[in-house]
């Protein structure tokens, strides 16, 4: 697993929160924590995101969070039409 960057500090106004915080989590952080509060339980993401898979898993095994089901990664979902 690569070296990842979790975290950015940017001293500037943010629009929201004005001049309180410096530090933003990156995506691959914030994701799967982000997920996990939600109850995410499947993950539909395209293959672009598969190098990402790594340091999600790692995430949440190196916080202990308990994870009720797996988390499934997908390159394609097809929809039938669904009869009106």
């Amino acid at each position: 697993m690569r070296d990842p960057l979790i975290y950015r500090i940017r001293h500037a106004e943010h629009h929201h929160t004005g001049g309180k915080w410096c530090i933003y989590p990156m995506y691959d952080f914030a994701h799967c924590l982000s997920d996990y509060l939600e109850g995410i339980t499947h993950s539909i993401c395209t293959l672009e995101f598969e190098v990402h898979r790594p340091l999600y898993d790692w995430i949440l095994e190196n916080l202990d969070l308990p994870r009720p089901l797996p988390i499934n990664t997908n390159s394609r979902v097809s929809a039938s039409p669904t009869p009106s």
